[in-house]
């Protein structure tokens, strides 16, 4: 997926507010528009290996540990 696709600049936006959204202490609304911005570049996240143990807060389940495609998640991780 090149960098021109609708659905990349898309979830690039997505991506963006995430971070703010993070930074900003919103990490339940952080979480859920990262997983959009995966949803809408057609990529599962998985849960990390601390993801089942006591490390997990809240309903998102310790999403600090996310993987996408076996890599922590993360901007670069897109492909």
């Amino acid at each position: 997926m090149s960098g021109d696709d609708p659905r990349a600049k898309a979830a690039q936006k997505l991506i963006v507010e995430a971070k703010r959204l993070h930074d900003g202490g919103k990490h339940a609304d952080s979480i859920a528009t990262a997983e959009k911005a995966a949803r809408v570049l057609g990529v599962q996240l998985e849960a990390g290996p601390d993801d089942a143990g006591a490390g997990s807060t809240g309903a998102s389940g310790g999403a600090e540990n996310r993987e996408v495609n076996g890599r922590p998640a993360g901007m670069g991780n897109a492909r």
